[in-house]
């Protein structure tokens, strides 16, 4: 499902996919107006602004350098001297 670049047009599609996960909607909906849960959403994100990393998720780091999914597994050989790729 490819549908999380809808959620700037579509207020409600969050809902909807929490639902679709099974999420307790109402627990979401109290913890959207929690002032301490924003406070510290707010405090991640400046983090990571300041690290000059991209602000998508997922994210992989690896030695505290960002690495795309396309070439996650190429890294990952790299580092572990695996030519062959891992399979």
């Amino acid at each position: 499902m490819n549908r999380f670049g809808e959620l700037k047009k579509n207020q409600h599609l969050l809902l909807e996919l929490a639902s679709e996960l099974g999420l307790n909607i109402d627990q979401l909906k109290a913890d959207v107006k929690n002032p301490e849960l924003q406070k510290q959403i707010n405090t991640e994100v400046s983090e990571l602004r300041s690290t000059g990393l991209r602000l998508a998720v997922p994210k992989f780091l690896i030695n505290g350098e960002e690495i795309q999914l396309r070439t996650l597994q190429k890294r990952i050989d790299e580092i572990l001297g695996n030519s062959n790729g891992i399979n």
